[in-house]
């Protein structure tokens, strides 16, 4: 009988330590914006936005680098979810429209590869791109230090 109350201490100890454990090693809400962000602005290092020169191998080379950029930064569900939860707080909104400039914008200048490659040459969706992306590296640049 003591064994057994020895042996059922411990392991409550156990499923203590492992609850402790568990909430230190949870990261914040704006840790977790911070890390998507960063991602997404990682993700864009190699992207350039601007027009490309239809019929050329450049076409499909910028389509597929767009294309792994808006797998880093595409999906906001991840970035609206944490926005949602925390309501009130101005900078995880920030974080998320920042989030959703980058992301609207690199599918706009995929929109204009796509168009280029099929010979339309028109540059409304690709200033708009540029635009997003411009207005979307901003308000990264200023929410990032309200994340830290």
């Amino acid at each position: 009988m003591v064994l057994v109350r020895a042996i059922l201490a411990t392991g409550a100890a156990a499923v203590a330590a492992l609850a402790v454990t568990s909430v230190a090693v949870a990261a914040s809400p704006h840790a977790k914006a911070r890390a998507l962000l960063l991602k997404c602005r990682g993700g864009m290092t190699s992207l350039y936005i601007g027009p490309v020169t239809a019929n050329t191998s450049e076409v499909p080379r910028m389509n597929q680098r767009a294309h792994a950029a808006y797998l880093k930064c595409g999906a906001t569900g991840s970035m609206l979810d944490l926005a949602s939860a925390h309501p009130r707080d101005a900078a995880l909104e920030d974080a998320y429209r920042a989030y959703f400039e980058l992301g609207l914008g690199i599918g706009d200048y995929q929109q204009y590869l796509t168009n280029v490659a099929f010979g339309h040459t028109g540059v409304g969706i690709l200033h708009t791109a540029e635009r997003e992306i411009a207005q979307g590296r901003t308000l990264t640049k200023r929410v990032l230090p309200k994340l830290a």
